[in-house]
């Protein structure tokens, strides 16, 4: 490390060098921010889509996009859970089923191509998602036991239910390929 830094180097240098290349990239930032609506589009546009043909997918990533997903929405119901004093319905915790479906969609498009085959296993995902939320706030008149059986619920999502329809979600594409 010392040979890097060099024998007159202190740490300050290493902060005010590390500084300077955040000031750098923040600087780029700003300069494609800054570009006319027209050139973004163009740029846009030059981007390649998405093979619509994969053979498979990275795993790891589409688990890791739709784990980010699934707990951005535990938040938002475990929010509306805490600040509710009544039980809430469905409908008041969660979008329409198309719009549930659709912020899975979003996450993991560019992963999967623009394959529908995809979709299947993820509409399936948020129907087992929304009748388990269905089911606790039916069966649950204490606010805190609904709150922990939530918890449970999404921990056990996160755990394997987001593995198997990403195993889908790589079966469909596959064969979709093959």
């Amino acid at each position: 490390v010392e040979e890097e830094l060099g024998a007159g180097d202190s740490v300050d240098d290493l902060f005010a060098s590390l500084r300077g290349s955040t000031e750098d990239t923040a600087a780029e930032e700003t300069v494609a921010e800054d570009t006319a609506p027209e050139d973004r589009e163009e740029a846009e546009e030059e981007l390649p889509e998405p093979a619509a043909d994969l053979a498979s997918i990275d795993r790891g990533d589409v688990a890791r996009r739709m784990k980010r997903v699934l707990a951005d929405e535990q938040s938002r119901v475990m929010s509306t859970l805490k600040g509710s004093e009544d039980v809430p319905a469905l409908e008041d915790i969660l979008d329409s089923l198309e719009a549930h479906v659709g912020s899975y969609w979003n996450a993991i498009e560019s992963q999967v191509g623009a394959t529908t085959y995809a979709k299947e296993p993820i509409q399936g995902f948020v129907e087992q998602i929304r009748r388990k939320i269905a089911d606790a706030l039916s069966a649950e008149d204490d606010a805190e036991a609904i709150v922990e059986s939530m918890r449970s619920m999404y921990r056990e999502f996160k755990t394997s239910g987001v593995e198997t329809c990403v195993s889908r979600i790589d079966n469909d594409v596959s064969s979709a390929a093959g």
